[in-house]
């Protein structure tokens, strides 16, 4: 509908343009003119008919637009030729004096036709590659928006200026056969109105050529905004379609080169939270933010050895699948009770898992870690008939301070604690075999359990001598459940 409603504008105002600056086509009657008009735009739009589908329809998404104005274009200009030879041979105008204002009249239109129908095919064809989710080829052509911009104005001011100046050259030689003191003011009237008139179609013909571009525009940042808001709500699943090969067309690509590194930026996030607790992921990361460091504070914290008895007989009855697989299921459950309680998982030593309470300066840190080590024997239980064999753990708790901070070299990073207190934890979880106890815990741990949770059942196990250590340590536990019964008897 488009295009059909241009051609027959051109057509009307091609007619009335004839007569408007060229005194010897004036000199023909409109019909006889508008007829010779109406034939040149019959055979244009029959040639148009089988070259569109082969020259644009063909062409790739990208290429259409600028194929769509080629075509157009040089379609008026080619057959202003064709018109413009017939008027000299047939009717006898000379080719300077009427084939080139022809010309330039056709021209004038197939620009500002093909410039507009061009905007439409690559709103279309912007449609078009937002559904298929394309991405341009380097082998389209690229087109600056300076130049774009560039090339329209003067053109514009070419075309427009031409056919205002036939116009003015054509009322002047007019004017010279008119009789001033009998129609001097009609005649001035009339090329006031004529000139008013065709500023007004050229002025038309420019603002229907700005507003399909802003409706373009509104397209490109249209897409553009809405992905921007996804990504600032964290929405990662989008990206910009790139609908040219210019300037908007870069900015899409930028855009979408900045949501693939949030998204890898997210996912390495991700594995690194997998490899290490969160909390200690996020501190890692400030750290390299503000540029490494390494080094730490000391700080009272609470930790949790947990260690997995008789690891090396499992090892030696079981298939390595085996191991992996009981052990995985063990630490996946393990790790479930840790964050429950407001733990954060060290590391894991072999089959062994040091965990660490209190890091964000939580008062009730051992109650947490006794109720978490409570919280994992029962998990155990619970698993003993996924397991290929029986397992049994050992923990053991111990409080105090440590050195926490970020160990290793600017190229590999470790947050972990150092310090008596954690070298303590693991020789208390050690004594769980010697004293058939499943947790074990030393007196100033106790000490705050005491008020805040039940300790029936935990026995005193006296003062015991811990591997490497020179004093005595108080320590009371929860004997496992075969040496309660055996107690019990």
């Amino acid at each position: 509908m488009r295009t059909i409603l241009h051609y027959l504008a051109a057509i009307i105002l091609l007619t009335i343009y004839g007569g408007q600056v060229c005194p010897l086509i004036d000199t023909l009657t409109i019909t006889k003119w508008g007829t010779i008009v109406l034939v040149t735009f019959m055979a244009l739009i029959l040639v148009r008919n089988r070259l569109q589908p082969r020259i644009v329809g063909a062409a790739p998404l990208y290429d259409q637009p600028g194929k769509q104005f080629r075509l157009e274009f040089f379609l008026f200009v080619g057959f202003s030729f064709v018109l413009s030879a017939y008027n000299s041979f047939w009717l006898g105008f000379p080719v300077l004096e009427s084939g080139l204002k022809v010309i330039l009249g056709f021209t004038t239109f197939g620009f500002f036709i093909g410039l507009d129908l061009a905007l439409a095919r690559e709103r279309k064809s912007g449609e078009e590659i937002v559904l298929q989710n394309l991405t341009p080829p380097e082998t389209a052509r690229y087109t600056s928006l300076t130049r774009k911009f560039s090339g329209f104005a003067l053109a514009t001011i070419f075309l427009v200026g031409s056919v205002l100046i036939l116009t003015v050259v054509k009322d002047v030689y007019w004017l010279s056969e008119v009789d001033f003191a009998k129609d001097g003011m009609q005649a001035q009237l009339l090329i006031v109105v004529e000139i008013g008139f065709i500023l007004f179609l050229l002025c038309a013909y420019i603002f229907n050529t700005i507003a399909s571009y802003t409706r373009n525009i509104r397209l490109f940042f249209g897409n553009e905004t809405r992905v921007l808001r996804k990504v600032r709500d964290g929405d990662l699943t989008s990206r910009v379609p790139s609908l040219t090969r210019d300037e908007f067309g870069e900015i899409a690509a930028h855009t979408n080169t900045m949501i693939d590194g949030l998204r890898e930026r997210d996912r390495i996030k991700s594995v690194f939270g997998k490899a290490v607790s969160p909390t200690i992921a996020k501190r890692l990361m400030e750290q390299e933010e503000k540029g490494i460091s390494l080094g730490g504070s000391m700080q009272f914290l609470v930790i949790l050895f947990c260690d997995i008895r008789s690891f090396t007989s499992r090892t030696e009855t079981n298939t390595p699948e085996m191991v992996i697989k009981d052990l995985n299921t063990w630490f996946t459950e393990a790790v479930d009770a840790i964050r429950n309680h407001g733990g954060i998982v060290d590391k894991f030593i072999g089959d062994g898992i040091l965990a660490v309470f209190g890091l964000d300066g939580d008062m009730s840190a051992c109650v947490n870690a006794v109720n978490c080590a409570k919280e994992m024997q029962e998990r155990l239980d619970k698993l003993a008939p996924k397991l290929c064999s029986p397992m049994e753990v050992g923990i053991g708790i111990h409080k105090g301070e440590v050195l926490a901070g970020i160990i290793g070299s600017p190229e590999r990073l470790e947050f972990t604690v150092i310090g008596d207190v954690v070298n303590t934890a693991s020789r208390i979880e050690g004594m769980t075999r010697d004293l058939s106890a499943s947790i074990l815990i030393p007196g100033g741990v106790k000490s705050d359990l005491e008020g805040s949770m039940d300790l029936t059942g935990w026995t005193d196990f006296g003062e015991q001598k811990l591997k490497g250590k020179e004093e005595r340590v108080q320590l009371f536990g929860l004997p496992l459940k075969d040496t309660e019964s055996e107690l019990e008897s």
